[in-house]
């Protein structure tokens, strides 16, 4: 199943298009009649195809330049109606004119799309990084999410029991995958493609306390390429220490990074 946005103020050009896909099953289409929505639908839905009229109301550079802050691969297909304009050279992005594009061509592109796409998604990497010993991951392409847990209380032992029930009580809203766990420290991450609409860490955290209790310490990273897992990893692991400093709260690693500066006081 591939999910696509289908980006246009055209109604005409909307339905031209939809009418194009020749497999609904294969495809979950979002039609999207706003160009101020776009980039919130392709964040939400996950998408692996971007279909975008090159006409829309705010301007496709800027919808295109927002998009690619994510990191999953995805494709673009830019529906465009001035020849003489410079568009994008990418490797990802495919172009067709409005008024030539053709059910056969559209299949053309589409079918290019999805052996690059199904490519990608069977290209594995076998990741390592060390604590506690070394320990592997095997991801593919994709944006990940890391969590790192930490419990202050000798009655909550963060075990494989606990780690599981955790991944449980999570899986409604996300798939978590337990990288590696030392009684007291577990390090978990998150596919962005397996992550539902309705997730964010302010809910996953309260269920981190809800069931290790509020002697808990949490921070996460998010929407790390596939590329950047490995250093980011390590970097993570190398930062576990400042856990002992936020007992009962959750933070993101880039608030670790660079806290809020204090003003200065009056000499």
């Amino acid at each position: 199943m591939y999910h696509v946005v289908l980006i246009s103020e055209n109604r005409i050009l909307l339905k031209k298009i939809y009418e194009m896909l020749e497999d609904p099953s294969l495809f979950r289409i979002n039609i999207v009649p706003f160009s101020m929505d776009a980039v919130d639908a392709f964040y939400d839905t996950h998408a692996d195809i971007v279909i975008l009229d090159t006409s829309v109301f705010l301007s496709f550079e800027n919808i295109l330049e927002q998009i690619y802050q994510y990191n999953w691969p995805f494709h673009v297909l830019l529906i465009f109606h001035e020849p003489s304009l410079v568009y994008p050279k990418k490797e990802n992005v495919y172009f067709a004119h409005k008024d030539t594009i053709s059910r056969e061509l559209f299949h053309e592109i589409i079918a290019n799309i999805k052996e690059h796409s199904f490519s990608l998604k069977n290209l594995n990497t076998c990741i390592t990084f060390n604590w506690n010993g070394k320990h592997s991951v095997l991801i593919n392409p994709d944006s990940y999410h890391i969590l790192v847990i930490k419990t202050f209380d000798e009655n909550h032992f963060l075990d494989i029991t606990s780690c599981n029930n955790l991944i449980t009580k999570a899986l409604p809203f996300c798939n978590l995958h337990l990288i590696h766990t030392s009684d007291s420290i577990a390090i978990f991450y998150m596919n962005r493609s397996q992550i539902k609409k309705e997730f964010n860490f302010t809910l996953l955290s309260s269920i981190v306390f809800d069931i290790l209790g509020q002697q808990t310490a949490l921070f996460y990273k998010e929407n790390i390429s596939w590329k950047k897992l490995q250093p980011l990893l390590a970097e993570i692991v190398d930062n576990i220490p400042l856990l002992y400093f936020l007992q009962g709260e959750s933070k993101s690693f880039e608030t670790l990074q660079h806290p809020a500066s204090s003003p200065a006081l009056n000499a």
